[in-house]
């Protein structure tokens, strides 16, 4: 899914994929912090606030932590 993601962008954007294993949140920050990127870019599912609340964001734990710009494109329902 990775590859046939970053294999449909434009080939002179330069794009670095990157898979980890472990808890989402903390994985992307932790790989933010520690290479070389300029920007976070994530999806959301617009869940809505209170239902975030109740299972937790992914997007919001990075939007809080990250010490680089996100970009979050909601989803299209």
């Amino acid at each position: 899914m990775l590859d046939a993601a970053v294999g449909a962008l434009p080939a002179d954007l330069t794009v670095t994929g990157v898979l980890r294993r472990g808890s989402a949140g903390p994985a992307i920050v932790d790989e933010a912090t520690a290479g070389e990127h300029d920007l976070i870019v994530m999806g959301s599912r617009g869940r809505g606030e209170l239902r975030s609340l109740l299972l937790g964001s992914v997007s919001h734990h990075v939007l809080q932590l990250s010490l680089l710009p996100v970009l979050v494109v909601h989803a299209v329902q």
